[in-house]
């Protein structure tokens, strides 16, 4: 088959893979052929290239448009990027070259002017949405007026309604997607699950609990990702500090950087002994610490309608570790975690709930162990790459 792939992030900062490149590899290894457009959004510089192999794989990579006029360079950048890549599509298209299925991830007004073309490159199309546009954002950042969010959901709905196949995370994403946008009766709905290739707990290191001074019977709580709103960086700190005061062994390890590292920092200063905050680090040393810590940490807000599927979780069940969710009511993510033994789920935003599962979680190594086995099968049995990708090319049929 001959896939042709659409996407505003490739690989990880530290260029290791992510999602989209991690799909990409397996759909290579089995022999397809693969053209990625990928404009590039967490970067600002002017370079693009083209890169094609003899393996099958061509790579447009270009930039988003970046403007300096003040107080409109995002809202420029949203209208013109995807427009820069038209005149490789177009160059695409005067070349004659056909796909089975062209592949487009969430949210669509990122890419809107590359949607009305699919249709003239690929027989059959598949949208895969994971971050409802522009509730989730207008609910966790408050950067989006007001007057504006009826437009960008109308743009949503109708670069939406191009695509023959959808695919979403979880039954109440495909709920929830029914009620907010306009679905057309014959888009094919159903549930893609988020993938990983990594599915084996690394060898354990426990250089970092040296660096850190925390000996091995001090309760390791790690929380990897994005330090921004909406992640619950802050709620997981002032659960942590009170829960200390009950177990003294518990400690914190957050990872990641955002606008909410000063005030993880804050936290760490306070508590230095409870709450360690130590940056972006490479995902190889992600890795090592995850395998040497005790709990995995998902974590979001109160006052979320849409429905997440935290990615960050596949690395806990990979290296065994019993989830921690402090999820949104919308979501059903939590009741997954607990159907399938893989951990505790509490409410976002009930601070003695989050107390409490921490507690829990932290007096009983024997749960720990059984959680963090349980999650291991569930992430081989549904969420490898491998299996995704056998979804995805039985759309062609």
């Amino acid at each position: 088959m001959r896939f042709l792939l659409l996407t505003t992030k490739f690989n990880h900062i530290d260029k290791s893979p992510w999602l989209a490149s991690e799909l990409v590899d397996e759909l290579l290894r089995l022999g397809h052929v693969v053209t990625v457009i990928n404009i590039d959004w967490a970067v600002s510089n002017n370079s693009s290239y083209e890169y094609t192999n003899k393996n099958g794989f061509s790579y447009k990579y270009l930039t988003p448009f970046v403007s300096s006029i003040p107080r409109l360079g995002l809202s420029l950048k949203w209208i013109f990027s995807s427009l820069k890549a038209y005149p490789y599509i177009i160059k695409l298209i005067f070349r004659g070259s056909r796909f089975d299925l062209c592949i487009g991830f969430s949210p669509c007004t990122a890419t809107y002017a590359i949607h009305p073309l699919l249709k003239l490159l690929s027989k059959k199309s598949l949208l895969i949405y994971w971050d409802f546009f522009p509730i989730h954002n207008q609910q966790i950042l408050h950067s989006i007026p007001n007057c504006i969010i009826p437009l960008l959901r109308w743009v949503e709905n109708k670069c939406i309604q191009l695509y023959d196949n959808i695919g979403f995370m979880s039954p109440q994403s495909v709920n929830f997607a029914k009620k907010y946008f306009i679905l057309e009766k014959k888009q094919n709905n159903f549930i893609l699950p988020i993938w990983t290739t990594f599915l084996k707990k690394p060898t354990k290191s426990s250089s970092l609990r040296c660096e850190l001074g925390l000996s091995k019977d001090r309760i390791v709580i790690v929380f990897g990702g994005q330090l921004a709103p909406g992640r619950g960086v802050l709620e997981l700190c002032n659960a942590v500090i009170d829960s200390q005061k009950i177990n003294s062994n518990i400690a914190l390890i957050v990872i990641g950087d955002g606008v909410l590292s000063s005030r993880v920092k804050i936290f760490s200063q306070l508590s230095p002994d409870v709450i360690f905050c130590i940056g972006r680090v490479e995902r190889s040393r992600y890795l090592e610490i995850l395998s040497d810590s005790d709990v995995g940490v998902v974590a979001t807000v109160s006052g979320v309608s849409s429905p997440t599927f935290p990615s960050k979780c596949l690395d806990y069940m990979a290296c065994e570790l019993p989830i921690l969710a402090s999820l949104e009511p919308a979501t059903d993510f939590g009741e997954i975690v607990v159907n399938n033994a893989m951990g505790i789920s509490c409410v976002a935003g009930d601070h003695d709930a989050m107390v409490a599962a921490i507690l829990v979680l932290a007096n009983d190594p024997i749960k720990r162990k059984k959680m963090g086995k349980k999650g291991s099968e569930y992430l081989h049995d549904n969420h490898s790459v491998s299996k995704i990708c056998d979804l995805i090319c039985k759309l062609k049929s």
